[in-house]
């Protein structure tokens, strides 16, 4: 009789320990889901602040007199404000959504290409090599920030090159960008800034571990690789 007391005893305390467990996961649970929704309201309101400190009308407005006041025979500034503008209106009208057209994303990358190209000296070298599937969607303006960096640190005229490779297959997206660093640039400068820890944020906060990102210097050459495995259920 003792025996099953006892035992009653031990099946009531395990039950109470499992259900304790579960509340205290429960609320774990609860409490993660709602920090993750509040991070993502977090980097949706700091999009929605930098947009907000723009007046579109006024910008594009300015661009457009600046278009047509400068001289027929000015190819490339006129060539410039042009561009400058598809960048802009991309930034601000076609990124709101979590999710945009792989294929916009590198036409955007083509654009800053073309403008960053113009403030280059002579003997400057751009190599873009871009193949697979354009049909995926990736989160916005992920790519640029490796390619602003290899714009910013990258020699100028005859030695400066860049190397930007980018795959999409069925599995996910391989994207590489490599550059030259200009001679008065350390590699310690290369490494930091606000827009790669905010790049690896995103990443984390989006794809968690689906995605990874890394930078490495290797002698006078930086070399950025962001690799995003597809969602399986979007196949």
């Amino acid at each position: 009789m003792s025996y099953q007391i006892f035992d009653s005893y031990l099946v009531l305390a395990f039950g109470m320990i499992f259900l304790t467990g579960t509340r205290y996961y429960q609320k774990w649970l609860e409490q993660r889901t709602i920090s993750d929704r509040l991070e993502k309201e977090r980097v949706r309101a700091e999009l929605d602040y930098l947009k907000a400190q723009i007046n579109p009308h006024f910008v594009f407005n300015t661009l457009n007199n600046l278009y047509f006041l400068v001289e027929e025979s000015n190819s490339n500034a006129r060539k410039l404000i042009h561009e400058f503008s598809d960048l802009l209106r991309y930034q601000l009208y076609e990124t709101g959504n979590q999710m945009v057209s792989l294929a916009d994303e590198v036409a955007y990358l083509q654009k800053y290409v073309e403008v960053q190209k113009i403030r280059k000296e002579d003997g400057f070298k751009v190599d873009l090599s871009i193949s697979g599937d354009m049909t995926r969607e990736i989160a916005p303006l992920l790519m640029i920030i490796p390619l602003e960096n290899a714009f910013k640190y990258s020699a100028s005229g005859e030695g400066g090159e860049i190397s930007l490779v980018l795959t999409s297959d069925a599995s996910g997206l391989k994207y590489k960008v490599e550059n030259t660093i200009a001679q008065k640039v350390t590699s310690d400068r290369t490494k930091g800034g606000l827009g790669l820890e905010n790049l690896k944020k995103r990443l984390e906060l989006i794809y968690g571990e689906r995605a990874a990102f890394s930078l490495h210097i290797v002698g006078k050459t930086a070399i950025a690789k962001l690799e995003v495995n597809w969602d399986t259920d979007e196949a």
